[in-house]
Parts: C-alpha cells; structure tokens; sequence
C-alpha cells in the first residue's frame, strides 16, 4: 500500500546525516580505522552518541558494523587469491591472530580453510 511505502522511504529519509557521513567513511576508509573511538574522534562525536546512532537505525554497534566491513574486504581479497596476512592487512587487521579468530567466530571456518573451500570450486 501507499502508506507502507512511504514508511520505508520515510526510514532512509530520516537517517541523520552524521550517520551517513560515519557510514561513507567506513565504507572508503575502513581499512585504515581501527576502532569504533577513533570513528567517534573522526566525526567529532561521543562514543555514546555514536553507538546510539548505531543501535537505532543500524541494530548493530559501531564496533561491530567496522568489523564486519574490513572482514567483508578480507573475504573478497581470499577469493581474489591473497594469503591470509595480505587479507588480513588489506583489510585493516593489524594483528593476524586476531583476525583469524574473529574470522573463525563469525564464518566458522579459518580464513585458511575458507580459502582453500574456494580455490578447490
């Protein structure tokens, strides 16, 4: 219906423009943020605020939305053939074994593994 409609094009419409500010940030410069605290100092916001953002319009915390974009960009450059190290560094993981245990929680399989699955097919 119409009404249903404008519910979710009112959604998009409504979310601030700091958030969408953070997002594009991430989305360009994940690699090189380390933390949901130095994307609260990038944008000249509070850690709170920030999360708050988040957690309204995202359902996810910050922490977590950074997370799961530099894995996201690890995961494509395993596909693309990259050593494990080289996804893990491209993607912004300065310390590989935790990465690798990050990968591990959220896949379920070692980003060795998950590459060799995607070789072999």
């Amino acid at each position: 219906s119409a009404a249903e409609n404008k519910k979710t094009s009112d959604k998009s419409a409504e979310v601030p423009p700091l958030l969408l500010r953070v997002l594009s940030d991430v989305d360009q410069n994940f690699a090189s943020i380390s933390t949901a605290d130095e994307l609260s100092r990038r944008h000249f916001v509070s850690s709170s605020t920030l999360g708050r953002l988040f957690s309204k319009y995202l359902s996810v915390s910050p922490k977590s939305y950074l997370e799961a974009k530099k894995l996201s960009a690890s995961v494509q450059c395993l596909k693309n053939g990259c050593s494990v190290t080289e996804a893990a560094s491209k993607a912004g993981f300065p310390d590989c074994s935790n990465y690798i245990r990050l990968f591990k929680s959220r896949f379920g399989v070692t980003p060795k593994r998950f590459a060799e699955r995607y070789q072999k097919n």
